[in-house]
């Protein structure tokens, strides 16, 4: 179609920010809000690029048919809507890779086969220590050079305002989606400008209860109210914010008007973990057997008054650690189908054990990507349904009630950091 709309470009949206990125001949990855990707094949890229630009369903079926001279009315017509609704949906949650190609008919609609995980959380220190400011430039573009759309950077204790803006910056050159995760109180005004000016981009931040009491006992004196401050400044600014919601028997009992506290605010998108006590009791942490009814409360809160909420796998309590510091530390990863980075290259699954597919400065990402490490990602299974069980989308990462499948945060001991 028009030949102007080559390249990479941003359209802003009542939904969102979109952001297409091609990735050689014609086809693209058009990246949308709450971290949805689609991988369109020319034909697709061509179709988002009008729809996001406002043009009508009639115009782009009499563009298609100029394009594409043996294509008929009824055939661009339905990719024309496929591609619109695709767009859509993707305004409502975590998306899946699709396709669309009027050239090739028979060919698929939706493609499972990945050749890179749809997001990385990049972690910039290990726990204490000062951000190694060598690695983050070379980490950022090995990312990039593996197709990897998302890349959401976490902020270690006290982290100050000059660190951060020139990865986001250098990561939207990169056309890679920028975010944030962190406490509110080490997420400064800096970074949010930062943010402000990526498409599109996002903040993760830690938010316990509507309450100050049990949110600053777990991530500091005076967070919250800095919380807020940062959730209402992303509402006005356009960056899309997702709440990081611990489960504890503090929180539970109030998740349904943390939920309310945060949309007065702008902020409709929300992530449970639950911090579990697998091996012995604990006087704040859930039970295992209080997983399925906290995961029922989650699956409720999403899509009620257009919230997105999404269950994450349960982390195991760590004994040794108070729950405050493991609160901080948060879930693995947050969107399906990611992987964890670790300051020095370190790469594991979100899910499962922490084992290392591999060293992004050392290992070639194709490695990476088969090593057993990555199987779960590689090939994702689709949960099956247990009968007489209420779940349909808490458990797609696995089964809510399944020991299994809770998530050890312990740290790879050759890469802190890394999980």
């Amino acid at each position: 179609m028009g030949d102007g709309t080559r390249g990479s470009s941003a359209y802003v949206r009542p939904a969102g920010r979109y952001f297409v990125r091609e990735v050689g001949d014609g086809a693209s990855l058009l990246l949308g809000p709450r971290q949805t990707a689609a991988a369109l094949s020319p034909t697709g890229t061509d179709i988002a690029r009008a729809l996001l630009a406002d043009a009508t369903e009639a115009d782009i079926v009499r563009q298609l048919q100029r394009s594409y001279q043996r294509v008929a009315p009824e055939a661009a017509t339905a990719a024309v809507r496929e591609v619109r609704d695709l767009v859509a949906a993707m305004a409502h949650g975590m998306g899946r890779y699709d396709h669309t190609d009027l050239e090739e008919p028979a060919s698929p609609v939706f493609r499972a086969e990945l050749d890179a995980p749809l997001a990385a959380d990049l972690d910039l220190a290990a726990d204490g220590d000062v951000p190694d400011e060598a690695n983050r430039e070379p980490l950022i573009d090995a990312l990039a050079a593996a197709t990897i759309p998302f890349v959401t950077f976490l902020l270690p204790p006290r982290n100050t305002g000059d660190r951060l803006p020139p990865a986001i910056e250098r990561a939207a050159g990169l056309s890679l989606s920028p975010g944030v995760r962190g406490r509110a109180s080490d997420i400064v005004d800096a970074t949010v400008e930062a943010l402000a000016a990526a498409a599109p981009s996002r903040i993760e931040i830690f938010f316990a209860e509507p309450v100050e009491d049990t949110h600053d006992r777990y991530f500091g004196a005076g967070d919250r109210d800095v919380a807020v401050d940062v959730i209402s400044r992303c509402a006005k600014l356009g960056i899309e914010c997702t709440a990081l919601v611990p489960l504890t028997e503090r929180t539970l009992p109030l998740l349904e008007d943390t939920a309310d506290d945060l949309a007065s605010m702008g902020c409709r998108a929300g992530a449970a973990y639950a911090l579990v006590a697998v091996e012995s009791g604990d006087a704040d942490a859930l039970a295992p057997e209080q997983l399925r009814q906290a995961a029922a409360l989650v699956q409720e809160l999403d899509g009620r008054d257009g919230a997105a909420w999404s269950w994450l796998p349960p982390l195991r309590r760590d004994p040794g650690l108070s729950l405050g510091y493991q609160a901080r530390r948060g879930p693995r990863t947050v969107r399906p189908g990611a992987v964890r980075v670790g300051p020095l290259g370190a790469v594991i699954a979100g899910d499962g054990p922490a084992d290392i597919a591999g060293r992004l400065l050392e290992t070639p990402w194709p490695d990476i990507w088969k090593a057993p490490a990555l199987d779960s990602l590689r090939e994702p299974r689709q949960p099956g349904l247990c009968v007489a069980c209420p779940f349909t989308r808490a458990c797609e990462r696995g089964c809510v009630a399944d020991v299994d499948n809770f998530v050890s945060d312990a740290v790879p001991a050759d890469d802190a950091g890394a999980a």
